[in-house]
């Protein structure tokens, strides 16, 4: 740091070409030459001033002191890749249940996945094929999603390197692709780690603790099983269906003697009157959902997670523009192959709720029609 900082100072008291070659040795030294001589050119081009010139080293010196934390935090072997997962619970998700595919196209390297808090029982799902996890602040996780330079610096997927999992790190824009000709998310991720389109995603193990833990709470609750209806109203990717619908499917269940409850986050402004919130972790969200035996859910990573849950599962997507097509061609569980059972509904502007209750009545195995 020291070093650093008498550099800096030599800049302060040089001459613009002079600048420019001090630049690039600290460069060299401190963040890599390569960047640094791009960095050079369009400081040439663009004729910066000694404050702007200043400003762009400060930048380029937090982000590397922000890679060398992260890095010393997670302490990666070098058989081990570390998977930063920075998003929601579908991402992580799909990293996961991908973890062997990633290990065996590297030498059977160690697979490390660094996690928010609140998704770090996910990883535990494939703890067979993670050599283990790592969770940071979500904060922390946060600033790289924020910084096209914090992604670039955490892009190359090799034993040893801290890999940023998500489609950004190597695709850019080309995220818009998504929906064309049927190109779904899996399809994205299997891309993003350079995988064949017909590698198949790990199946999700509930440990005997878990499902001991989410029967125990359900008992708690004092909710009948598999006559229990779980209501999920809320997504963070896609937009939201009225309350008039989701009171109208609470009371048709109510009327055919079903409980129906309502899981939505702590903070949530989603409020049906009579229905008891419930809260459970991850790690038990397919014990639980299995326990109630009925699960409707706005799409959302909370699918994915149970998508492999024995329960019957209806999932309503928004008729929106998602990408280059819709919620539905983007995401569908059934286009994606993670669930052959779960019914699909498509739920446009104009439907109505008796239109989407004579769907939930109809076969349960049908594909997603829009109504």
């Amino acid at each position: 740091m020291q070093e650093m900082q008498s550099f800096i100072a030599q800049i302060k008291n040089s001459q613009t070409y002079q600048r420019l070659a001090l630049l690039y040795k600290l460069g060299r030294d401190f963040h890599g030459a390569k960047t640094t001589y791009e960095l050079i050119q369009e400081l040439r081009s663009t004729h910066l001033t000694e404050q702007q010139l200043l400003t762009t080293l400060r930048q380029h010196q937090e982000i590397s002191q922000f890679k060398q934390q992260l890095t010393a935090q997670v302490n990666l072997g070098p058989d081990e890749i570390g998977l930063i997962c920075a998003y929601g619970i579908g991402d992580t998700y799909f990293v996961c249940a991908l973890a062997q595919q990633i290990s065996a196209i590297h030498g059977q390297a160690r697979i490390v996945v660094v996690v928010k808090p609140e998704h770090s029982d996910i990883p535990d799902l494939f703890q067979k094929h993670i050599a283990r996890k790592v969770t940071l602040d979500r904060t922390v996780l946060a600033k790289i999603c924020d910084s096209v330079d914090l992604i670039r610096e955490f892009s190359h997927l090799a034993p040893g390197q801290l890999f940023f999992a998500h489609p950004r790190a190597r695709l850019g824009m080309q995220l818009d692709i998504l929906g064309y000709k049927e190109i779904h998310l899996v399809d994205l991720y299997r891309v993003l780690f350079s995988l064949k389109p017909d590698r198949p995603l790990l199946q999700p193990a509930v440990t005997e603790a878990a499902w001991a833990s989410a029967r125990q709470r359900f008992q708690e609750y004092e909710f009948p099983e598999k006559r229990t209806v779980l209501l999920s109203p809320e997504a963070t990717s896609t937009g939201i269906l009225s309350e008039t619908l989701w009171q109208a499917i609470a009371e048709y269940f109510c009327d055919r003697g079903y409980k129906v409850i309502l899981l939505v986050s702590p903070n949530s402004y989603f409020l049906l009157p009579g229905l008891p919130r419930v809260y459970f972790p991850l790690s038990e969200a397919i014990p639980f959902t299995e326990l109630c035996g009925t699960v409707i859910s706005l799409r959302s990573g909370f699918c994915d997670l149970i998508a492999t849950a024995q329960t019957n599962l209806v999932v309503l997507y928004p008729d929106q523009a998602f990408h280059t097509g819709t919620v539905y061609t983007c995401a569908s569980l059934r286009l994606m192959q993670l669930s052959s059972s779960a019914q699909e509904i498509i739920v446009s502007d104009d439907t109505s709720p008796e239109q989407v209750l004579n769907q939930l009545s109809s076969s349960q195995t049908a594909t997603a029609p829009t109504i």
